[in-house]
């Protein structure tokens, strides 16, 4: 189980000690920033500070999850000193010279050029920028490129000064550890940080759309629902009950669809995904808006909510035996939420769930507005599909 310390230095320090078999710690430290943060005016900061961090950095993985920035960390136990070390000093000395800011804008740039012509990217970015309220900004590929090439080390100092502070950080550290010395070295490797303040976190940006790009070889759907504020058990066993529906529904065609938690970390959204190559469009759409009404409105079998329970289950069992995932869950709750709320506990209600739960909580998901991005190349009436929905 967890325990949270705030240190006197500002950092946010989370432990969970595991057994003296567990022969390697994980280290995550949470940043309470990421792309969503951006405006019009430092469009892909986030990006290059991270890869400017890294290039600093080794045997660090980054995560990116919109309002969240992670960099993990597995060592042995007896390493532990260093990787206290090595994680704040990679984010305190954040002061670049000429030569670095140009080799990280040269490799973001390549990057972005490589990947944005991939539809399914393409519509991913499409997908985040018009379920959330940050609509002023209409990414594009020339436009992001732009920004990040401008930036200055200055920029950057200014970024680093608003963002990467003691208070908007909260290290997680897992493993055969003294809780008591982990908490010293933390104390002692971030002092010199600049305490500065948590970043304040958004609630209600989610604001739902419609928006196409052309489609190339087949056609691309992502539909979303906010449920940025459901933390409950009726979720799982609820996109693992529509899930399979929707699988049933597609027997015999090549439509492939998949039920999923997606967006930001704090900024969550129930999307589910549409692939076909049919030329009949409607007609899977309407088969995904009649899901959703009887997700609704009719109950469930016994044996169907059985098997959704137990996949649902699965699912978390998987999901908490990554070491990365356990982290990334407790600081999302920690930095969008206020509190840490007990994963076990919500595990232990699964069972309990009922066909009457889902339709209760489907009826207050598929109520708030939809998200529609679309890769296909013939019209779609948006509207109609929410009045669909509605029924």
């Amino acid at each position: 189980m967890e325990t949270k310390t705030k240190l006197q230095n500002g950092v946010t320090l989370i432990t969970n000690p595991c057994s003296p078999s567990v022969k390697n710690v994980n280290f995550c430290l949470a940043v309470g920033v990421g792309h969503n943060h951006e405006t019009k005016e430092n469009l892909g900061i986030s990006a290059l500070f991270e890869k400017l961090l890294l290039s600093r950095a080794k045997g660090i993985i980054a995560d990116y999850a919109g309002t969240m920035t992670y960099y993990y960390l597995e060592v042995p136990v007896e390493k532990v000193p260093d990787a206290v070390s090595t994680l704040a000093e990679m984010v305190t000395a954040t002061s670049f010279s000429d030569k670095e800011i140009e080799a990280a804008k040269a490799d973001i740039i390549q990057h972005t050029k490589d990947m944005f012509p991939i539809p399914r990217r393409q519509l991913k970015l499409l997908y985040k920028h018009t379920a959330y309220g940050v609509a002023d900004i209409n990414w594009d590929m020339e436009g992001y490129i732009s920004s990040v090439s401008r930036f200055t080390n200055e920029d950057l100092q200014a970024f680093a000064k608003q963002f990467y502070v003691a208070h908007n950080m909260a290290l997680l550290v897992s493993g055969n550890i003294d809780q008591n010395e982990i908490s010293a070295r933390a104390e002692k490797a971030f002092a010199d940080l600049p305490k500065g303040k948590k970043n304040k976190v958004q609630k209600d940006i989610y604001t739902g759309g419609f928006a196409m790009i052309p489609a190339q070889q087949q056609s691309l759907f992502y539909f979303g629902f906010d449920i940025s504020g459901v933390r409950n058990a009726d979720l799982a066993v609820l996109i693992k009950l529509l899930n399979g529906r929707l699988e049933r529904s597609f027997i015999g065609t090549d439509v492939l669809s998949d039920v999923r938690i997606a967006g930001y970390y704090g900024r969550r959204s129930l999307q589910i995904s549409i692939k076909t190559q049919q030329e009949n469009i409607d007609d899977v759409l309407n088969t995904v808006c009649q899901n959703i009404v009887r997700v609704k409105t009719e109950k469930a079998s016994p044996r169907r909510m059985e098997r959704s329970r137990n996949l649902a289950m699965s699912g978390y069992m998987e999901m908490f035996g990554s070491e990365i995932a356990r982290s990334r869950e407790v600081s999302w709750q920690i930095f969008s939420q206020g509190e840490m709320f007990d994963i076990q506990e919500l595990m232990f209600d699964i069972p309990k769930v009922s066909a009457r739960n889902i339709r209760e909580t489907a009826e207050d998901i598929f109520n708030t507005p939809m998200t529609l991005v679309c890769s296909v190349n013939k019209p779609v009436d948006y509207q109609a599909l929410c009045a669909k929905i509605k029924c």
